[in-house]
C-alpha cells in the first residue's frame, strides 16, 4: 500500500485512462482455524477527486488445508444473515482430503439438501474425478467416486484432494427471511462419515442478485 492507518490501507492511482483497470492482491495469514469457519470481511472505498463512491463489502470464509473436508456456497450474502434474493443461484462446493494413511478407494457423498430448494433446478457444476450422482425426490444427493483411488496426504499433497461442485435454486415461492442451510457427510471406503461445516443463506426480499 501506499500508507496506513494501522487497520485501513490506501492505494493511489493517478491519471487512470478511461476503462483501465488496476488489481490489488491482498495475501492474508490466518492466525487460527475454526469449525465452522470465521466469515470475513473487506470493506472497499473509492475515492476520485475527494468525491467518496459507496463503499462495497466483500465477504469469505477463512479456509486453509487444515481442515480439507468443508463446505462452501457462493454468493456468502450480505452481512452476517448472509442474505440473497429469492431468485439468486447457489453454487455448492464439497472439498475432500485422504488424510488417512493408505488408498481412498471409494469416497462418498452424502447431501440432503434443504427442503426450500428447487430440486428441479439441480446442476452438476463439476468434479475433481468421474462419479455417478443421483438427486431423489425428497431431496438427497448421492455422489459416488467410484474407484477414485485416492491417496493419502503424507505422500501426495495435492493428488490427496478432490471435490464437487453444483448449483440449485431456491423454491419460486420462498418466503422473506427463508434460512437454507446445508452441510454434507463424506464416507471414505467403510469409515464413519467426516461431516462438513454448515453454510447457511436467508432470503431477502429488498436486495437483488450477487
Amino acid at each position: 500500500p501506499d500508507s496506513t492507518d494501522g487497520t485501513s490501507f490506501f492505494f493511489f492511482f493517478a491519471g487512470l485512462p478511461v476503462y483501465h483497470t488496476e488489481s490489488i492482491i491482498l495475501s492474508m495469514e490466518l492466525d487460527t482455524f475454526a469449525i465452522p469457519p470465521f466469515l470475513h470481511s473487506i470493506d472497499v472505498e473509492f475515492v476520485n477527486a475527494g468525491v467518496g463512491i459507496p463503499t462495497k463489502t466483500e465477504l469469505f470464509y477463512g479456509l486453509c488445508s487444515l481442515d480439507p473436508n468443508d463446505k462452501s456456497v457462493d454468493p456468502v450474502g450480505s452481512v452476517s444473515t448472509h442474505e440473497i434474493a429469492p431468485t439468486q443461484n447457489l453454487d455448492y462446493t464439497i472439498r475432500f482430503q485422504n488424510y488417512g494413511n493408505d488408498t481412498a478407494f471409494y469416497v462418498m457423498i452424502l447431501d440432503t439438501l434443504d427442503a426450500n430448494l428447487d430440486f428441479n433446478t439441480f446442476k452438476i457444476k463439476s468434479s475433481s474425478h468421474t462419479c455417478d450422482v443421483a438427486l431423489s425426490s425428497t431431496g438427497v444427493l448421492i455422489v459416488k467416486f467410484k474407484k477414485i483411488n485416492l491417496l493419502w496426504e503424507a505422500i501426495d499433497t495435492i493428488g490427496s484432494n478432490g471435490y464437487f461442485r453444483y448449483s440449485i435454486s431456491p423454491l419460486s415461492n420462498i418466503a422473506n427471511n427463508t434460512v437454507i442451510t446445508n452441510l454434507a457427510a463424506i464416507y471414505f471406503d467403510f469409515n464413519l462419515p467426516v461431516l462438513t461445516n454448515e453454510v447457511f443463506n436467508t432470503i431477502s426480499y429488498g436486495i437483488t442478485n450477487i
